[in-house]
C-alpha cells in the first residue's frame, strides 16, 4: 500500500504501516485512553480541522511585527502536540557534545523528554535559512547523534517528522506526515496512522525508557524484517543464477557460449558476473 502524504525514509517498513492497528502497543490502554483509539483520533481530527483554519487565517493576516515562528508554535504546533498527549516545555537551547543546539522545546516537563524542534510554517525542513547554517532537520539530527536521545520531532507545522538517531551523517532515518495536506484532502486513513505513531505514548519517557518505547520496538522489528527480506533475496538470486546458467549452457543455439567456456575464453567468474548483472537488471525492472 502506498500513501500520498506519508513518507518513511529508512525507518519503518510498508508492512508495519499497513498492519499498524494490529501491532503491539496499539490498544487504548497503551495510549492511556479509556475509549477506542479510532474514536479518540476522530475527536482530535475534528479539532485539528477547525484549528488549522483558524491558524491559517491568522498566519496569512499577520502584521510585520508578528514572528512567523512564534505564531506557528503558539497558534498551531503546540496546540496540536497537546491534543496528542504532549506538554511542550520551552528550553531555549539544549546541550550535547559540549555545544548548544537551538532546539527550543522538549516533549514535557521531564528533563530527559525527547526534543521537539519547531520552525516557521513556511520554512523548509531540509533547507538552511539566512540566520541558520543548518537546516531544521540537520540541526535535530546532529543533536540526536551527539546526545543520548534517540527520538525527536521536527516540524514546520505543515510537515511533522519523527526522526531517529543514526550512525550515518549522510543517511537520515525518519517518517514524515504532511499534516496540512492530510487535513485539507480529508485523508482520514492517513491521519489515523499519524495519530498512532506520533502520540506522546509512542516516545520514550526518558533515556532509560528508549529500548522499551513503541517507536524503538517498531524500528527494531523493521530492521529484523529487512534482514529477513535480504536473506530471502540472496537465496533467490543464488537459485536464479544456477537456473540461468544451466539454461544458457544447455540451449541448442548456444554452441558459441559452450565453446568459449571450453576454450577458456570465458572463465567461470566472468560468466557468473554476467549472470549477476542480468538478474539485477531484471530485479530493477
Amino acid at each position: 500500500m502506498t500513501y500520498q502524504f506519508i513518507h518513511s525514509e529508512s525507518l519503518f517498513t510498508p508492512d508495519l504501516l499497513k498492519n499498524l492497528s494490529s501491532s503491539p502497543g496499539q490498544t487504548p490502554k497503551d495510549f492511556g485512553l479509556n475509549i477506542p483509539v479510532i474514536d479518540a483520533a476522530s475527536l482530535v481530527w475534528s479539532r485539528f480541522r477547525k484549528l488549522l483554519g483558524e491558524f491559517e487565517y491568522r498566519f496569512n493576516r499577520r502584521s510585520p511585527k508578528d514572528s512567523p515562528t512564534t505564531l506557528t508554535r503558539q497558534r498551531w504546533v503546540i496546540p496540536v502536540l497537546m491534543e496528542l498527549g504532549f506538554h511542550p516545555v520551552f528550553q531555549a537551547s539544549v546541550q550535547a557534545g559540549g555545544r548548544p543546539f537551538a532546539i527550543a522545546y522538549r516533549a514535557d516537563e521531564q528533563e530527559e523528554a525527547p526534543p521537539v524542534h519547531i520552525v516557521a510554517f513556511k520554512q523548509e525542513l531540509d533547507r538552511s535559512s539566512e540566520h541558520r547554517r543548518l537546516s531544521p532537520h540537520s540541526l535535530l539530527q546532529q543533536f540526536l547523534n551527539a546526545s543520548e536521545h534517540v527520538w525527536g520531532i521536527v516540524t514546520n507545522g505543515r510537515i511533522f517528522r519523527i526522526v531517529r538517531q543514526t550512525e550515518s551523517f549522510t543517511r537520515f532515518r525518519y517518517i514524515e506526515f504532511d499534516l496540512e495536506s492530510i487535513i485539507k484532502n480529508e485523508s482520514f486513513d492517513e491521519f489515523i496512522i499519524f495519530f498512532r505513531l506520533i502520540h506522546r505514548s509512542r516516545f520514550p519517557r526518558s533515556i532509560q525508557d528508549i529500548p522499551n518505547c513503541v517507536l524503538e520496538q517498531y524500528y527494531q522489528d523493521s530492521l529484523e524484517q529487512g534482514a529477513r527480506i535480504r536473506e530471502g533475496l540472496r537465496d533467490a538470486v543464488e537459485k536464479a543464477i544456477k537456473i540461468f546458467a544451466r539454461g544458457f549452457l544447455q540451449h541448442p543455439q548456444n554452441e558459441h557460449l559452450r565453446q568459449k567456456i571450453k576454450n577458456h575464453e570465458l572463465s567461470a567468474g566472468e560468466f557468473y558476473h554476467q549472470l549477476l548483472i542480468l538478474i539485477y537488471r531484471l530485479l530493477f525492472l
